[in-house]
């Protein structure tokens, strides 16, 4: 009995991740053959919008397969919509804490890694970069680039 409750638990906890790994892969096969709008299909599917615990990866892919498919404005939504996730999400309860001791870390919110949200202010400020070539903006006044630079160099007060 023990040892058939067992094997349905860890079968469960497999598949869960065998799905979100195969569509990550699936998502991945798809850029690479240049077909955005399927890549996209497949990480707006219901059930991976729903899972609230890869929101922050989920809006990151979706904001990467837009800004690779040429279209910079709905990139930005989908980084900007990430950099709130992630703001949300830095400041991480104690229970989820707790929960990552005796389960795993699957079982917490994933908050994103720094050279993540860099690359989200990286991919902003291409975005707003190619959105701005006809104005003859120089790419220092881009805002992004002052962003991503606060993220990955951080200022120290000089006291």
């Amino acid at each position: 009995m023990i040892r058939s409750l067992a094997a349905l638990v860890a079968a469960g906890l497999l598949s869960a991740c065998g799905s979100t790994m195969g569509l990550r892969a699936k998502v991945r096969d798809e850029v690479t053959h240049l077909n955005f709008r399927q890549a996209e299909r497949e990480l707006t599917q219901p059930r991976i919008l729903e899972d609230a615990k890869n929101r922050l990866l989920t809006l990151l892919d979706l904001g990467l397969v837009a800004h690779y498919a040429g279209e910079f404005e709905k990139s930005n939504r989908f980084l900007f919509a990430a950099k709130r996730v992630h703001r949300e999400l830095f400041t991480q309860s104690v229970t989820e804490s707790v929960s990552t001791l005796f389960v795993n870390d699957n079982s917490a919110t994933y908050a994103g890694m720094d050279y993540e949200i860099s690359l989200a202010h990286y991919y902003a400020a291409m975005n707003f970069f190619f959105l701005s070539r006809a104005e003859k903006v120089e790419p220092w006044e881009i805002p992004e680039l002052k962003a991503g630079n606060d993220v990955v160099f951080p200022r120290v007060s000089e006291e």
